[in-house]
């Protein structure tokens, strides 16, 4: 099927853009231990890692042993705006495919604006206050707001976690296997401070035994992001998100 009349295979397709676009290359010293003040819920977390445009080839040997015995929530940073052109790629940059598969994929996901669940036509009546602030710039086309949180709300917002569970959990070797899950999967938009904007992307992913075909472990996942709705043009993003996730 065309990219530009339904967005399939959104994890496979997605993986396979970001091996091209992303080098190979990993520095031991690429990332540091942050901290951060806002994370929601109070667990204890191991280790807060940067990882930055690279955090999609960061993850070596010892870092996936690591993920894979640790029972505690991980969290991750990640380059947003690296986040939001590598989905814009897979629209081939085009506002029209963005507007198009959120038709389309609306009915499958849940959506709340400071915790209402939206009907359609309430959330695009939503998304007309955001448009004209600008907030990225591909290809030399702007991308307005409410384009962006369109685009979150589509499939494709889930291959990003997707791909990182696939590489830390999945073993072909052993058969284990990390599938789609349709549980849990929203995206959460809710107002802090009068002036910040926070977005959640949640989803579950199942560790699934192929020589069984069952789940082993759920992986619950959450992409954070935050804008700053009183900065200027170019400027409202917050230069890293965050990406969390457990395995229950």
């Amino acid at each position: 099927m065309s990219y530009e009349t339904d967005f399939v295979d959104v994890y496979l397709k997605l993986e396979s853009q970001l091996r091209k676009e992303i080098t190979n290359s990993y520095k031991t010293d690429n990332y540091e231990v942050l901290s951060y003040d806002d994370i929601d819920e109070n667990y204890e977390y191991e280790m807060i890692e940067c990882f930055g445009e690279d955090i999609l080839n960061s993850f070596n040997e010892s870092k996936i042993d690591y993920y894979r015995n640790s029972n505690k929530e991980q969290i991750v940073t990640f380059d947003i705006q690296t986040y939001f052109k590598n989905i814009l790629l897979s629209y081939k940059y085009k506002r029209r495919n963005i507007k198009r598969q959120f038709e389309l994929d609306f009915p499958r996901n849940t959506i709340y604006v400071n915790d209402t669940k939206m009907e359609k036509k309430d959330f695009k009546k939503y998304l007309r206050k955001y448009k004209g602030k600008i907030v990225s710039k591909y290809k030399s086309r702007d991308y307005t707001l409410d384009i962006i949180l369109t685009m979150l709300c589509n499939q494709s917002s889930y291959g990003f976690p997707y791909f990182i569970m696939h590489q830390i959990y999945g073993d072909l070797d052993k058969s284990i296997l990390v599938a789609s899950l349709s549980t849990n999967r929203c995206i959460k938009f809710k107002i802090k401070n009068n002036d910040v904007l926070k977005i959640s992307v949640c989803a579950d992913f199942g560790l699934r035994n192929l020589s069984t075909n069952s789940n082993i472990k759920i992986i619950k996942t959450k992409v954070i992001i935050e804008i700053n709705l009183n900065n200027g043009d170019l400027n409202m993003l917050n230069k890293y998100g965050f990406l969390k996730w457990q395995i229950k």
